[in-house]
């Protein structure tokens, strides 16, 4: 499977720019700073710099819901960060740049590190992430440039290394760096990236499937309702496979089901864990997941089938699905199984209202969808046969 691995984590840093609610791009912005920070540093490890920049904010998603002091929620999001980068196919010290990214220079940050005790790549990232979220978008760059830069140096030995502060007064005067920042203009950091880190251009599918498993933990955690919704239907899609002899399409389907709903990164919790029925609008957001899932995904080279299988699952054959409104025609039949299963999976999976389906009683409510037309019949057989 040829997918470019920077390519998958910048499209990844979208979703946790959804997830946070932060202008899209954020962690994109961040990433690049720090590699020009870098750069000017003379810093030789960019590639994971900038992999570290992409990823600063992993964490962010399940403890922005968490009840207590701002510090602790933030060393709570630095440590389930540094914990999921960990389980990612990215240079070692990833994790460690990731768990101190907010320490203060001072040492009145989560962790109490001062000074030379915190590693350097994570005190780059931190002015980065500080100067980037200071930003307004919907202004001119070069109108922000003094105040940003105010910012930097009135912090300077409190929450920056001095040294990180004077690369930083440096860069700003090139407007290049502005504009590019101001235009989300990456090619200068890409096109380097792409030469420094040949090992990391294209990843075989095991190591797709372990970021697919990090992110679907991710995706999952967003609401205690379906806390195993995304790695249950991996479980449920793999068994089909296996069962019905799809045996080396095994890891497209299972990282279509891991990721198909990352979109709902981007729907708001409280609509997601609504007890009552929702509303019109409500659920108009709650439909928006797909068309999200669909953006995210469809950014990343040789990612086509996956993203066409994982952001049709809510397809009917019919044309009355969303959120593209496709029919049995543009259907494939992996399209057909991953939609199924989705369903399947939502009925048994056990919910605080609610306890769920056994198996028979799943397919029984499945089967009328299939009679009317809304269903794969051929997919449907496959899928009940596997769960029976």
């Amino acid at each position: 499977m040829n997918v470019n691995f920077t390519q998958l984590l910048s499209a990844f840093s979208l979703a946790l720019d959804l997830g946070e609610n932060r202008v899209l791009s954020h962690a994109k912005r961040t990433a690049y700073i720090s590699f020009r920070l870098g750069e000017k540093l003379g810093l030789s490890n960019l590639a994971e710099l900038y992999f570290s920049g992409l990823l600063h904010d992993i964490g962010v998603t399940k403890t922005l819901s968490e009840e207590h002091f701002l510090i602790n929620r933030v060393k709570s999001h630095c440590d389930l960060g540094s914990e999921l980068v960990s389980l990612l196919p990215v240079p070692k010290k990833t994790d460690k740049i990731i768990k101190f990214h907010h320490e203060n220079y001072d040492g009145t940050g989560p962790n109490y590190l001062k000074g030379s005790e915190i590693p350097l790549e994570s005190q780059i990232i931190y002015l980065s992430d500080e100067v980037d979220i200071r930003i307004n978008k919907g202004k001119k760059i070069y109108t922000q440039i003094e105040s940003l830069k105010d910012y930097v140096n009135k912090n300077q030995g409190k929450l920056f290394n001095p040294e990180t502060v004077q690369a930083f007064q440096s860069l700003s005067k090139q407007d290049s760096f502005w504009l590019d920042i101001e235009n989300d203009n990456f090619q200068y950091v890409t096109e380097k990236i792409s030469d420094m880190s040949k090992s990391y251009s294209n990843i075989d599918e095991n190591e797709l499937l372990s970021i697919a498993n990090v992110f679907g933990r991710i995706i999952d955690s967003k609401s205690r309702f379906t806390s195993t919704h995304s790695t249950g239907l991996a479980e449920i899609v793999r068994n089909v496979a296996i069962k019905n002899n799809f045996t080396n399409d095994i890891s497209l389907l299972s990282t279509a089901a891991l990721l198909h709903d990352i979109g709902k990164i981007a729907v708001p919790k409280e609509i997601l864990e609504k007890p009552g029925k929702l509303s019109n609008d409500e659920f108009k957001i709650i439909k928006s997941h797909v068309y999200y899932t669909n953006y995210i995904l469809g950014g990343i080279e040789g990612f086509h089938q996956i993203n066409k299988i994982a952001s049709s699952h809510h397809e009917k054959l019919d044309g009355s699905g969303y959120a593209q409104g496709l029919n049995g025609e543009h259907l494939t039949l992996y399209d057909r199984i991953l939609g199924i299963c989705d369903i399947y999976q939502a009925l048994t999976e056990e919910r605080p209202y609610r306890k769920g389906d056994d198996p028979y009683t799943a397919i029984k409510i499945i089967k009328p969808m299939v009679d009317r037309g809304l269903l794969c019949a051929e997919a449907f057989d496959l899928v009940k046969k596997t769960v029976i």
